[in-house]
């Protein structure tokens, strides 16, 4: 998979993430944003374990880009932050 597609996929899931934070901050209640948010939680919950996975291993086998290793961070602190929320 490219580093561009990675970079793309990676971030649209920590934007995901940052607005399910702040529809669950600032207590938006609509029908049809609550509909969307259960059907997408569940696989958006597994998604990014898979990807920083893969993401980590084209790290190791391509080059390294910027945007694409800032993309990496940003995930997997989304994924820290995940995993600690099943604690908390």
């Amino acid at each position: 998979m490219k580093t561009s597609i990675l970079t793309k996929v990676n971030l649209s899931i920590v934007v995901y993430f940052l607005l399910v934070y702040f529809i669950y901050t600032y207590k938006i209640e609509h029908v049809l944003i609550g509909v969307i948010w259960e059907i997408t939680l569940l696989p958006m919950m597994l998604a990014p374990f898979v990807f920083l996975g893969i993401s980590i291993y084209t790290i190791l086998k391509k080059e390294k880009n910027t945007w694409f290793i800032i993309s990496v961070s940003l995930l997997l602190v989304c994924a820290i932050i995940l995993v600690s929320s099943f604690f908390y």
